[in-house]
């Protein structure tokens, strides 16, 4: 998400833990700086790197009882997901063949960007 290590040696002291730098850039409403230059930035991709900051910043309490149970992290995280996917799947309307045969393109092209493959014969795809 943010294509930094988690201790970067040459970085300034404020800035050579990337958890507490990820967390002082949340704080300050700028998490678009956090993310990966790689990424193709969208309102949706930047409303799922917040909300995934905002996860781990509860993650990250100090105590064990204000941290988040795994179950519900990953509850959450899943919920996160299922937000960006719905936001990102391009909306097409059927009325002409024009439109439809752009609406395969663009769903192709959206398999084509969320689809994991492992090998020949096995994939995951993002839904």
């Amino acid at each position: 998400m943010t294509e930094r290590h988690p201790i970067e040696t040459n970085r300034t002291i404020d800035e050579r833990v990337t958890i507490k730098w990820a967390m002082r850039i949340l704080k300050h409403g700028e998490s678009v700086i956090a993310m990966d230059r790689r990424l193709r930035r969208s309102p949706a991709l930047i409303e799922t790197v917040e909300k995934v900051l905002k996860l781990a910043r509860q993650c990250l309490a100090h105590s064990r009882l204000a941290r988040l149970p795994m179950k519900k992290c990953a509850e959450v995280l899943w919920g996160i997901r299922t937000q960006f996917v719905e936001k990102s799947i391009p909306k097409t309307s059927t009325s002409s063949h024009s439109t439809n045969s752009l609406g395969r393109n663009a769903k192709r092209d959206w398999e084509d960007l969320y689809t994991v493959y492992y090998s020949k014969n096995y994939k995951i795809a993002s839904t």
